[in-house]
């Protein structure tokens, strides 16, 4: 993935986190928004681990470093 790509998923998760942070303060934590901004949060930070570590292999080397 190309640098570009990682940079607009960083800064998707980072507007995403804030969106939810103000629905959690103004609706609470249970209230549907909140919990569906806390879902699409989670999408993305998957979506950015599984790019970032797609070339790691864990099992093999649980102790290695990816770029």
């Amino acid at each position: 993935m190309s640098t570009k790509s990682r940079t607009q998923i960083l800064h998707q998760i980072e507007r995403k986190r804030l969106e939810m942070i103000q629905a959690a303060l103004h609706k609470g934590l249970t209230n549907e928004d909140t919990v569906r901004l806390s879902e699409e949060l989670d999408a993305l930070l998957n979506l950015h681990q599984q790019t970032n570590h797609s070339k790691c292999n864990w099992k093999m080397n649980p102790l290695s470093i990816c770029e």
